[in-house]
């Protein structure tokens, strides 16, 4: 069974791999810890409220279990890219990244399979960023963003937050093609930057662009 940690207790410094992992935890409801974890189960940094063993050792079993089922199925299936396994009061995902590398996230039981996708390319781009590993070509860059809708409708964007600052948006488009329940448009600030927002369907907002 995984523990709560009190916050601030780690047993290693706060590294730019934590912080990378504590804003995908952030922007993924239900997600209790994260650990980036290499080719030999070592954890190389965690973030969450669990405590440091627990994620460790979480890291470290779901790591054999992705390389276990790769090993399982066919070789014409190719690679496993992601195990989910829900257990009595825990969900775990295991997810490959790059050079080895294995993103595990736990989360709460029912949450196992509400991972947004967007999220996921968020965390892979900084951590190879961060690790100095080269982005395979064609991966979309989103960002988790602070918005804030309308009051009239919560799903149509009404500013957003740059470089800690509110900014009034323009909508200026709709975004067609989304999954169900979602909603995007492009936008355009004062300045006459544009950029494209989604509303996924639990309600977090991402963009296309780089928003601080």
């Amino acid at each position: 069974m995984t523990r709560r940690r009190k916050d601030g207790l780690r047993d290693q410094d706060l590294s730019t791999f934590a912080r990378i992992l504590q804003n995908f935890l952030e922007a993924t409801p239900g997600a209790l810890g994260a650990v980036l974890v290499d080719d030999y189960g070592e954890a190389v940094d965690y973030a969450g409220a669990l405590e440091p063993f627990d994620v460790k050792v979480a890291g470290a079993h779901m790591q054999l279990e992705l390389r276990k089922a790769s090993q399982d199925l066919p070789e014409a299936w190719g690679p496993v890219r992601q195990v989910i396994i829900r257990a009595a009061r825990r969900s775990y995902v295991a997810r490959t990244l790059q050079e080895g590398y294995v993103l595990v996230v736990v989360m709460c039981r029912a949450a196992g399979y509400g991972i947004s996708e967007r999220a996921y390319a968020q965390v892979e781009f900084d951590l190879r960023a961060e690790g100095g590993w080269t982005p395979p070509k064609g991966v979309e860059r989103w960002v988790h963003a602070r918005v804030e809708s309308v009051d009239q409708d919560r799903r149509r964007p009404r500013r957003v937050q740059l470089e800690g600052k509110w900014h009034d948006v323009q909508v200026i488009g709709s975004v067609v093609g989304l999954a169900r329940g979602e909603r995007g448009y492009r936008v355009r600030l004062a300045t006459g930057a544009e950029f494209t927002l989604v509303r996924e369907r639990l309600g977090r907002w991402y963009t296309d662009t780089v928003l601080q």
